[in-house]
């Protein structure tokens, strides 16, 4: 595996670009906030392993991970990718044991929160509380999101959709939701959306085709949101 040089021990919350998206964005309310310390992943490593026992959630600094159950392609499934500002080990706080594995997409830091103390914090703050609770609240949201997504029969909905939620999250990045810049291959694109790669392949030629896209390997450029919106919505066939 591959091995990054070692970051400060302490993050500096004030200091991170995401933390209008993460957990101790409220730490000027409260007196005390978790001891957490930075860690940096390879690309292609685990931060954790389904099964392993819960200790901490994660919150992501700078690249980006997937999820997954089971082994991708053949026998598991992209469950979800976490990008800079989400919460990873959310699934794990009721059973005390991770639901799935995440690997590095790239070379990324975490700030790993010790939950026990994420516990002893949120008893005395109600902000905080409040904040955890959106947080929690935005994942169900994403599920949720995910289950509608995989109810649609058309591929071409399926990745547009996903496009679109891209370009969302981008934006609440401060990024352009115009112009992305994917870390997931187009293996781990079908294998979160129940498609094949030859399938994610026709399609983003078919979008580009039709103007809704540009498209130079992983960079993607959204050309037509509202035709690709119409595709997303089962209007127009991609």
């Amino acid at each position: 595996m591959n091995r990054l040089p070692a970051l400060p021990s302490e993050p500096d919350c004030m200091l991170c670009e995401r933390r209008n998206l993460c957990l101790p964005v409220v730490r000027d309310d409260i007196e005390s906030v978790v001891a957490g310390s930075m860690r940096a992943v390879a690309a292609g490593d685990c931060l954790f392993l389904e099964d392993e026992a819960f200790a901490s959630l994660y919150a992501v600094r700078s690249g980006a991970f997937k999820t997954c159950v089971g082994t991708p392609p053949q026998r598991g499934r992209v469950t979800g990718f976490a990008l800079p500002g989400d919460l990873l080990g959310l699934d794990a706080i009721d059973a005390g044991l991770h639901c799935c594995q995440a690997i590095a997409l790239q070379d990324s830091e975490v700030c790993e929160l010790p939950y026990d103390q994420v516990e002893q914090v949120l008893a005395a703050s109600s902000t905080l509380q409040r904040r955890f609770h959106q947080l929690m609240s935005r994942e169900i949201v994403r599920d949720h999101a995910l289950m509608r997504l995989l109810g649609q029969r058309q591929a071409g909905a399926r990745i547009a959709a996903f496009l679109l939620g891209l370009s969302e999250r981008a934006l609440e990045r401060g990024q352009s939701g115009t112009e992305l810049r994917l870390p997931m291959s187009r293996e781990d694109i079908g294998s979160h959306l129940g498609l094949s790669i030859e399938t994610v392949s026709h399609v983003l030629t078919r979008l580009r085709a039709a103007g809704c896209l540009r498209v130079r390997l992983r960079e993607i450029d959204i050309v037509d949101k509202p035709a690709l919106r119409g595709v997303a919505e089962g209007l127009a066939a991609a």
